[in-house]
């Protein structure tokens, strides 16, 4: 019984190595397919036509078919802002839900998240308190808020030319972002392997040792027999 039960810790052990080696268990929502899709555009779509325009160019249905980040129906177009807000980055993505505030593309996470230093719902106009991810290009403050830096004006805004169509650029302030993360992803990783290998540890350790204490009480209690005698 006991062997059984190391047998099946150590199993749980290697599996857990695999998927930190994987890189599948730091992030649910980490998805590699996104960043292959990821572009950094001059403007994002102002209205429901731009949008449906620039999500038809970005073709993400095709994409759709070769990830595995979310059902096909909700790996989508988005067009947000990057997690310094002085970019828009174009990307197919799986859909999620923003709770108040502006949405943006995490680069070392591959993911579309919050925007936690941009409230929406205070500026104008406002957004709701959950929105679709999908939907960031209706509150338009988020691309124009002070710290988006942008020399776009309103012609090339509305103007189809000011589409970029360059590869992925990555700011040299994004180095910094990347190694505060993975800073992060190494200690929770560090830290998950402590908890599994600890445990696993103490049990192996008792179990070798746990034959020299029952012969050393066995010892004692004869002593204590003859002794007695």
């Amino acid at each position: 019984m006991v062997n059984t039960m190391q047998h099946k810790q150590w199993f749980s052990a290697v599996i857990l190595l695999l998927y930190v080696k994987d890189g599948l268990f730091l992030d649910d929502r980490h998805c590699s397919k996104s960043l292959e899709t990821m572009q950094i555009v001059e403007t994002c779509p102002r209205n429901k036509n731009e949008m449906e325009e620039a999500a038809k160019e970005k073709n993400c249905p095709y994409h759709a078919k070769n990830q595995s980040c979310a059902v096909p129906e909700k790996f989508k177009y988005h067009c947000v802002i990057n997690v310094f807000r002085n970019q828009s980055i174009e990307v197919c993505a799986p859909e999620r839900k923003i709770n108040g505030y502006c949405a943006e593309f995490n680069v070392d996470g591959a993911r579309i998240q919050d925007q936690y230093q941009t409230d929406c719902t205070v500026l104008d106009p406002p957004c709701p308190t959950r929105y679709s991810s999908t939907e960031a290009y209706l509150y338009q403050a988020c691309y124009k808020h002070p710290s988006v830096l942008t020399n776009t004006t309103t012609n090339e805004i509305s103007s189809a030319g000011s589409r970029s169509t360059s590869p992925s650029n990555f700011l040299p302030n994004s180095e910094t972002d990347n190694k505060i993360s993975a800073l992060w992803i190494t200690l929770t990783v560090i830290g998950i392997i402590l908890l599994v290998a600890i445990p696993l540890l103490l049990t192996f350790l008792w179990q070798e040792m746990k034959p020299l204490v029952v012969h050393d009480l066995e010892g004692k209690y004869l002593n204590n027999e003859l002794n007695q005698i």
